[in-house]
């Protein structure tokens, strides 16, 4: 804990605040073979990921996965998509339905953590 008085000035250079943790912004479009999803992907200060960048694509791991309920009924990794902080990939067309669609992101070497979840909905 630090105390900040008003008009007192701050000992040394300041103070760095981090922010773990990652924002995931999904879409998809449903096509006659299936979901085609995206991902966008950002850290918390918003710097860009992209492979060979300081925030290498590569050290990234992001997943999909379609739930009806509590069953898991496919999941998949997104890969690169070829556009800073955006990462793409496909699930097999479901049934006619209300689905789970959750989103994952992950990087092993900072610990970052990303989750979304959205309702797909599939008319007949």
């Amino acid at each position: 804990m630090r105390w900040l008085l008003p008009g007192q000035p701050l000992d040394g250079d300041g103070w760095t605040l981090e922010f773990p943790g990652l924002a995931i912004e999904p879409n998809w479009t449903l096509q006659a073979s299936g979901l085609d999803l995206s991902a966008k992907v950002t850290l918390m200060c918003g710097c860009p990921i992209e492979p060979g960048g300081h925030w290498d694509a590569a050290q990234y791991r992001v997943q999909a996965a379609l739930y009806d309920r509590d069953t898991l009924l496919q999941a998949t990794d997104l890969a690169y998509a070829g556009k800073t902080s955006t990462f793409a990939g496909q699930l097999r067309r479901p049934p006619p339905g209300a689905y789970r669609l959750l989103l994952t992101a992950h990087n092993a070497t900072t610990g970052n953590v990303g989750v979304s979840e959205r309702t797909v909905a599939i008319a007949p």
